[in-house]
C-alpha cells in the first residue's frame, strides 16, 4: 500500500539483502539473534525474542527489528480500517483508586483485581518491554516497547493520548538502538518545533522506572524551574493516571513536587515471632536536579533525562557539563551502566549556540572513532521539519511529504491537502528570499537540515539569494532521483600502480561514499596531461577549461580529533570554444572532507590537479599545502594572487604562489563569488543546467557571512576558484566533431575507467 501512496516518506531506510535470508533464518531457528550490538554485521539488534526480521537504517545506525509474526494485530481487517488503536484497559485497573478508597483492605483487593485481569496485565507488560506488530494501511509495522507504552498509557497535557506517527515510531526505534548498543551512552535529539521531545522523554523515564529495582532517574533542564515543571507536569501528572498495574508502591506526597519514590511504606511485619520492616518496594526514584555541574554528585544513573541542555542559563557550557560531571555518572570503569536521553533546541551562535553546535557535531553518528564511539559517546538524531509539520500527516500517521498528485488525501485534522510538507516549506522559504533575517528565522523555527537549527536571525548572508534558496530546496528531493546520479558522480582518486607522483598520472574509482563529487569531466584525452616547460617545470594543460580553489587545514585529525574540513572546489571557465553552454561557469568538482592526516589531504589536492590537469589557487594562511606542492614539483600548477601585480607579490608569494586572505584580499574574493552567483544562479531551477548541484555547498552559501568565514570551508574554496578563473587562458581550437553533452562525457568516463 505504501508504494501506491508515493507522497509518504519516513526517517528510516529499509536495507534489503543486508544479511542473506539463509543466515537470518538459520539464526531465527536457533533464536540466536541477541539483543545488543552485533559486531560481525555492524548491526544493532533491538529484538528481545532472539529473532531478526527487517533491517532498517536511521542516522547511519543499522538496526535489526524482530521477526514479524504471521498474524500481526489487525490482520483480519480491511486495509482502510487498519490503524493504531489503544487496547481497552479493564475498568477495575483504570478506576481502581476511584472505586477503592478503603485503605484497610486495599492490599487484598489489589491481589484480587490483578488475578482477575492477569491475561491483560501479562500481555500489556510484555508489549511494554518487547513492543508489538500491527497492520497499518496494509503494511505490517513494528512498534517498539517504548512507543507502545507512549501511545497506550501516556496522557498529554490536554488529557488526550498521542496519535500514531511513523516519524515518532522511527525515533523510538532509534532510542531502543541507543539502549541496546553497549558502545553508546544514550541519545541526543537536535530539536525543532513540534518535536514532542519532552513528553517522549518523560514517558521513557516512567516506562523504565516503574519496574526497575534500585534505579535512579534524574532530570535536568535549562533552569532549575524548568526541570521542576517537567517533573510535575510531564512525569507526576501522567503517572497518577496510569492503570493500577503500572503504579508500583510509593512513599511521599500524594502529588510529589520534588521526588517520585517507588518504595514500600515502612510497615512492621511479624514473621516467626520476629519483627522486621517490609522492603518489597522497588527502591527507585525520579527527581529534578539543579542545573549545575556538580548536581549529580557522583550518583550512578539508570536513565537520565536531559531537556534543553543546549540552552543552559549563565555560563554553563554543555560540553564542560557533560565531560566533567554528567557523563561519568553513566559509567563504571569502561562499562556503560546507565543511559542518557538528551535533547535541545539551539540558541543563535552569539547567544551560546556555538557550544551546543559543537556538542551536537561531536555526537553525530557519521563521526565515530575506531571503537564505534562518538566524541561524546551519545548518538545524535535530527528530525527535519518536513517530517514533523502539523497538518501533513495522513489518517494512518504517515508523513505527507510529496504532493499527493491525483489522490484525495485527508490530513490528521480531516482536511483535504493538495500539497506536501516539502512544497509547503519550500514556499515559506522562497517567500523570505531577499530578506536574510526573515529566512534565517523561518529556517531556525522549521529546520530542514541540521545546520538550519544553528542559524543566526541577525546575520546577513552575502549569497542567500532566491536562486540559491530555490536550488537548495530543489536538490533536497532531486538528490534522491536516479537522474541525479547521472549528473553527479562520487569517486576517489588513486595514483596509478600505487606510486606517488607517478608520471603516468592518476586513476579514479567510483564509490558510493567517495570524497569527490563531480558534475562534469574533461574528455578522456585531456586528463592526466602535463605541459613540461623550459627547465622541466610541470604545468597543467587545461588552464583554459577551469581552475580549483582550496581552503586547506593545518593539523592532523589524529592529533587533535576535531577541526574544520578541507574545502576544495573546481569551477569551469566561460570558454565558448571548448565548452557547451551548460558546461560553462559550472561548479564541476566538490570536496569537503577531513582525512586523518594533513599529508593525505594534500595528496587529494595533487591527485585532482594531475587528473584534471588544472591549476589551483590555494589560501596560504596555512602554508603547508603550498610548501608541499613546491617540494613535490607542482609549483607550475599553483596560481599567484590575481588581486596583485607581479611586482606587488611578496617573496613567498613569488616562490610558492597562492593567495593570503587578509582585509585587503577577502573583499575581492567575496565580491567575485557574489558576481558569479548573480550572473549564473537563476531564480528558476533547471535540473539539466544546475551550476551548483551540491546541496551542502548551497546550504553553506545561504548562511555565509564574513563573521563565520572560518567555518565555511567550501564557500572560501569556491571564492578562490571563481577568482582563479579571472586569469587569462589560451584559446585552444575546438574539436570538429559535434559538441559532446555532459551525460555522453560520463559514458566515456565509465568506459575509460
Amino acid at each position: 500500500m505504501q508504494s501506491e501512496k508515493k507522497y509518504r516518506r519516513s526517517l528510516h531506510t529499509i536495507l534489503n539483502d543486508y544479511i542473506s535470508e539463509d543466515v537470518i533464518e538459520e539464526g531465527n531457528k536457533k533464536l540466536s539473534w541477541k539483543y545488543g550490538y552485533n559486531k560481525e554485521y555492524d548491526l544493532i539488534i533491538i529484538s528481545k525474542d532472539g529473532t531478526l526480521g527487517q533491517i532498517v537504517e536511521i542516522e547511519n545506525l543499522k538496526i535489526g527489528l524482530p521477526k514479524a509474526p504471521k498474524q500481526a494485530r489487525g490482520y483480519n481487517l480491511q486495509a482502510k480500517f487498519q490503524k493504531w488503536k489503544r487496547y481497552d484497559v479493564p475498568k477495575q485497573l483504570a478506576n481502581f483508586d476511584k472505586n477503592n478508597t478503603d485503605e484497610s483492605n486495599k492490599d487484598s483487593i489489589i491481589v484480587s483485581v490483578f488475578n482477575n485481569n492477569k491475561s491483560f496485565i501479562d500481555a500489556d507488560i510484555k508489549r511494554k518491554f518487547e513492543g508489538e506488530f500491527i497492520y497499518i494501511d496494509g503494511e505490517v509495522i513494528y512498534i517498539p516497547g517504548g512507543y507502545y507504552f507512549f501511545l497506550q498509557h501516556y496522557t498529554l497535557t490536554d488529557g488526550k493520548f498521542p496519535d500514531f506517527r511513523i516519524t515518532q515510531r522511527d525515533y523510538f526505534i532509534f532510542l531502543e538502538a541507543c539502549y541496546a548498543d553497549n558502545r553508546c551512552y544514550g541519545s541526543l535529539m537536535l530539536k525543532g518545533r513540534r518535536s514532542s521531545f519532552t513528553v517522549t522523554l518523560a514517558s521513557e523515564m516512567l516506562r523504565s522506572s516503574i519496574t526497575k529495582r534500585q534505579g535512579y532517574y534524574p532530570i535536568v533542564s535549562k533552569t532549575d524551574g524548568d526541570a521542576k515543571n517537567l517533573f510535575t507536569k510531564h512525569i507526576v501528572r501522567p503517572f497518577l493516571k496510569f492503570p493500577k498495574h503500572l503504579q508500583p508502591q510509593r512513599t511521599g506526597e500524594a502529588k510529589p513536587k520534588s521526588k517520585l519514590e517507588f518504595n514500600s511504606p515502612q510497615k512492621k511485619i511479624t514473621l516467626n515471632n520476629k519483627s522486621s520492616t517490609d522492603d518489597t518496594g522497588l527502591d527507585t526514584y525520579i527527581e529534578p536536579l539543579a542545573t549545575t555541574v556538580d548536581a549529580y554528585d557522583g550518583s550512578e544513573v539508570t536513565l537520565s533525562g536531559n531537556d534543553e541542555i543546549g540552552k543552559f542559563k549563565g555560563n554553563l557550557d554543555i560540553n564542560e557539563y557533560w565531560e566533567q560531571a554528567h557523563k561519568m555518572t553513566h559509567e563504571v570503569g569502561s562499562d556503560i551502566v546507565g543511559k542518557a536521553i538528551c535533547g535541545s533546541t539551539a540558541n543563535p551562535p552569539n547567544k551560546g549556540g556555538k557550544n551546543y553546535e559543537e556538542f551536537y557535531t561531536n555526537s553525530k553518528t557519521n563521526n565515530r572513532n575506531d571503537i564505534g564511539q562518538t566524541s561524546t559517546g551519545l548518538y545524535a538524531i535530527f528530525i527535519p521539519a518536513d517530517y514533523s509539520t502539523r497538518g501533513f500527516f495522513d489518517e494512518y500517521g504517515w508523513v505527507i511529504y510529496d504532493n499527493p498528485d491525483g489522490l484525495e488525501i485527508a490530513n490528521e485534522r480531516g482536511t483535504t491537502v493538495t500539497i506536501g510538507a516539502k512544497q509547503y516549506l519550500d514556499s515559506k522559504e522562497s517567500a523570505c528570499a531577499g530578506n536574510q533575517k526573515k529566512l534565517n528565522a523561518q529556517k531556525r523555527n522549521n529546520p530542514r537540515v541540521d545546520t538550519d537549527a544553528f542559524l543566526d536571525e541577525d546575520a546577513s548572508s552575502m549569497y542567500g539569494t532566491e536562486g540559491v534558496t530555490n536550488h537548495a530546496n530543489f536538490l533536497k528531493t532531486f538528490e534522491k532521483n536516479p537522474k541525479y546520479e547521472l549528473l553527479v558522480t562520487r569517486f576517489d582518486l588513486f595514483w596509478k600502480n600505487g606510486i606517488q607522483d607517478n608520471p603516468e598520472g592518476v586513476e579514479m574509482k567510483r564509490s558510493k561514499n567517495g570524497r569527490f563529487q563531480s558534475s562534469w569531466m574533461p574528455l578522456v584525452e585531456f586528463r592526466n596531461q602535463v605541459n613540461v616547460k623550459d627547465g622541466g617545470r610541470r604545468c597543467p594543460v587545461n588552464t583554459d577549461l577551469g581552475a580549483f580553489g582550496v581552503d586547506p587545514y593545518q593539523s592532523d585529525r589524529a592529533k587533535y580529533g576535531t577541526g574544520s574540513n578541507q574545502g576544495f572546489v573546481g569551477v569551469t571557465k566561460n570558454n565558448e570554444f571548448l565548452l557547451a553552454e551548460n558546461e560553462r561557469n559550472k561548479v564541476f568538482l566538490y570536496y569537503n572532507h577531513r582525512p586523518n592526516t594533513i599529508e593525505e589531504a594534500i595528496d587529494d589536492v595533487i591527485k585532482a590537479m594531475v587528473y584534471f590537469s588544472m591549476p589551483v589557487l590555494p589560501e596560504t594562511n596555512k602554508d603547508k599545502l603550498v610548501t608541499t606542492l613546491y617540494k613535490r614539483g607542482y609549483r607550475g600548477y599553483v596560481l599567484e594572487d590575481p588581486t596583485k601585480l607581479k611586482s606587488e607579490l611578496s617573496n613567498d608569494g613569488k616562490k610558492y604562489g597562492g593567495i593570503y586572505s587578509s582585509p585587503a584580499t577577502v573583499p575581492y574574493q567575496e565580491e567575485s563569488l557574489k558576481t558569479f552567483i548573480f550572473e549564473n544562479i537563476n531564480d528558476d531551477v533547471d535540473e539539466d543546467d544546475m551550476k551548483i548541484p551540491y546541496l551542502k555547498l548551497l546550504e553553506e552559501l545561504q548562511i555565509y557571512t564574513g563573521d563565520i568565514r572560518k567555518k565555511c570551508d567550501s564557500t572560501v574554496a569556491l571564492q578562490l576558484a571563481v577568482l582563479a578563473n579571472t586569469t587569462k587562458y589560451r584559446k585552444r581550437q575546438p574539436k570538429t566533431e559535434e559538441t559532446i553533452t555532459n551525460i555522453e562525457i560520463f559514458d566515456l568516463f565509465k568506459v575509460a575507467n
